[in-house]
């Protein structure tokens, strides 16, 4: 009779499997955008929303909020039935506002239920590679 082992094949065939998995998922390249089914929340973590309201403009929230040369600000405007002109309008304005205020922002225009215009600030993974990478310190202005 032949004595069974406690561990067989099946055994070390998942640990080679586990392994292939690891190194496979470690050489994904992760500076590749994202596609647009990803949409914005994989490129980014949101760290403060603007929302035009009357009350106060962009550059003056812009002046009195400290940045992180690590952040896009991005224009995400959203548009319904018959509102993409006035959409549009609106975020070129915000868009205007943030480069006086010396930013460069990304403006992401797409349809939605209702016309909603907002300034968000997000500290994007890619940016803070490429800052890392250069040597570039993360202040604050």
């Amino acid at each position: 009779m032949i004595p069974r082992l406690t561990s067989g094949w099946q055994i070390m065939l998942a640990d080679l499997s586990l392994i292939l998995f690891i190194v496979t998922a470690a050489a994904i390249d992760t500076d590749a955008a994202p596609t647009p089914a990803q949409g914005l929340a994989a490129r980014a973590e949101p760290v403060a929303v603007f929302r035009p309201t009357g009350e106060t403009d962009l550059t003056s929230w812009l002046a009195e909020r400290p940045t992180d040369p690590r952040e896009q600000l991005t224009i995400v405007a959203r548009y319904g039935a018959g509102g993409l002109d006035r959409t549009r309008a609106q975020a070129e304005a915000l868009a205007r506002q943030a480069d006086a205020a010396g930013l460069a922002p990304r403006i992401v225009i797409e349809p939605g239920e209702a016309d909603d215009v907002a300034a968000v600030f997000a500290f994007d993974p890619a940016v803070a590679r490429n800052l890392q990478r250069s040597g570039t310190p993360a202040q604050g202005r």
